[in-house]
């Protein structure tokens, strides 16, 4: 991101095949837990071809765990994973109720990509900020202070992000097969976004890569 740089094209191929990466995983039953930059390795070829199957690699698996146990496997208070990219939840779990499984990766997922089309970070903190900071910004989105979805993406991805970003786990995409069934059918709740908005979805089904490298987005 810092340095060679993404174009459009190639920053939307990275993501789709991420997400068909998270829709694997959590049909299998596993949750990544740490979803960010460091996290992916490109081959190659990808500068040439970054739409083709396995071009990106989902790597590092240390602290991925069981859907159904990833709530047993920290002690009390401990949170584990990489601040700029853990929910709400995860950050604040007194005022979020903490809660473990897919959803904490789509959130990340959500962050991952408005970090590659908008450059910075959805609440607009830097990615060296404190977990108070990030806390208060979340707080601040629900009590409608901030824009949230954060503004600047149209058509599926920006739809499709804005859910992932849901400031509660219950109202984002189950998991990246629910990801992939958005960016799909353009599914989501009707309600009118106020600051705070979130979308949930549906099921199953990946999109053709055509569909998941369509995004109108402006950015900032």
């Amino acid at each position: 991101i810092r340095g060679r740089g993404l174009d459009r094209g190639q920053s939307l191929a990275l993501l789709a095949q991420v997400t068909e990466a998270l829709a694997y995983l959590h049909s299998a039953g596993l949750v990544h837990r740490d979803l960010k930059p460091a996290n992916l390795m490109l081959t190659d070829d990808f500068w040439a071809n970054p739409s083709r199957h396995g071009a990106v690699k989902l790597v590092d698996f240390g602290i991925a765990a069981s859907a159904s146990k990833s709530t047993q496997l920290t002690k009390p208070g401990a949170v584990i994973g990489t601040l700029p990219y853990l929910s709400p939840e995860l950050v604040d779990p007194a005022s979020w109720g903490k809660t473990e499984g897919p959803p904490r990766d789509v959130f990340a997922l959500g962050v991952l990509a408005y970090q590659l089309l908008m450059h910075k970070h959805p609440t607009g903190l830097g990615f060296n900020a404190a977990m108070i900071d990030f806390a208060r910004a979340y707080k601040a989105a629900e009590a409608g202070r901030i824009a949230w979805p954060p503004p600047g993406l149209d058509g599926s991805w920006g739809v499709t992000v804005g859910a992932c970003l849901a400031l509660r786990s219950s109202d984002r995409p189950a998991d990246g097969a629910a990801v992939l069934e958005l960016l799909r059918t353009g599914a989501a709740s009707r309600r009118e976004p106020r600051p705070a908005a979130s979308r949930p979805t549906s099921l199953h089904g990946p999109p053709s890569f055509k569909a998941l490298t369509e995004l109108p987005f402006a950015p900032t």
